[in-house]
């Protein structure tokens, strides 16, 4: 059960705490261990604050003259600094477990490995590049209104991941149930610290409109469902995925349905501008 001091805003920071690397703490204390049951619903509203200074970034690299590519360069390097790399971090996790393993098995253990090989080298490369091509091009098209782009993909991003995460069994639990393996290998922080069902993630929806409004301020009527049906696309891909793969989720696939949902939402703004 939700830990009664777990209000709104303490949900809120929870989820910033655990999404970034903003010194909550210096503001508020909250518990260092996470409740993602308590929590995790808040994180379409965190994500928006996630994504603020990049955002500011962005404002004051266009204000300053720079070309948009440079820009684009500057905000995505800025998030990733906020969130120390976290979602990226799963989906190279994701790429090496999902393409370097033959067993459902062994794909958990590569990607419980802390060590990076050859696919999440590439999907790091190839997405990192895609997302910083997308966001020069929307620079390009909209200019300041892009700022809105990227905080409202910040905040519809980290919804999505709800939604794999809510639908899909925690893979390491099933597989411990399956092999009795040792309990490092197999607990995840789902089984440890709690994890959203169904109920959460319908509770989450009406704090991801704040997003919405902002994408939609930013883009054309036409462009924002583009944008929002192709960001859908990435989120149903990845969950396809983590099925087939390991019958399941991981907090890697959540990373990894961050970052392919932010590239789908950049993309459909793209074709549709």
């Amino acid at each position: 059960m939700a830990s009664p001091r777990m209000n709104l805003p303490r949900s809120i920071l929870s989820s910033v705490q655990f999404l970034s690397r903003l010194p909550v703490h210096k503001f508020v204390t909250l518990d260092e261990t996470p409740d993602f049951k308590a929590s995790s619903y808040t994180y379409g509203l965190a994500g928006v604050f996630i994504a603020i200074p990049a955002a500011m970034v962005l404002a004051v690299s266009y204000w300053s003259g720079l070309t948009p590519l440079m820009i684009a360069i500057l905000t995505i390097a800025t998030s990733i600094i906020i969130t120390g790399a976290l979602h990226e971090d799963g989906l190279a996790d994701m790429a090496d477990g999902f393409w370097g393993g033959h067993s459902i098995e062994r794909k958990l253990a590569i990607m419980r490995d802390s060590t990076i090989g050859t696919y999440g080298v590439l999907s790091l490369i190839l997405t990192i590049a895609l997302r910083t091509a997308l966001l020069a091009a929307l620079i390009d098209q909209v200019g300041l209104l892009s700022c809105g782009i990227v905080v409202a993909t910040g905040g519809l991003s980290r919804f999505a991941m709800l939604w794999p995460w809510s639908t899909l069994s925690q893979a390491r639990t099933e597989i411990k149930a399956k092999t009795k393996s040792n309990e490092k290998e197999a607990t995840s922080l789902a089984a440890k610290y709690g994890a959203p069902d169904r109920a959460e993630f319908n509770k989450s929806i009406p704090l991801v409109l704040p997003a919405l409004v902002l994408i939609a301020f930013a883009l054309p009527p036409l462009a924002t469902i583009i944008s929002l049906a192709f960001g859908t696309l990435a989120v149903i891909s990845i969950t396809v995925l983590s099925r087939h793969h390991i019958k399941g989720h991981t907090g890697d696939t959540l990373g990894a349905t961050q970052q392919f949902c932010e590239i789908g939402l950049y993309l459909g703004a793209c074709i549709a501008i």
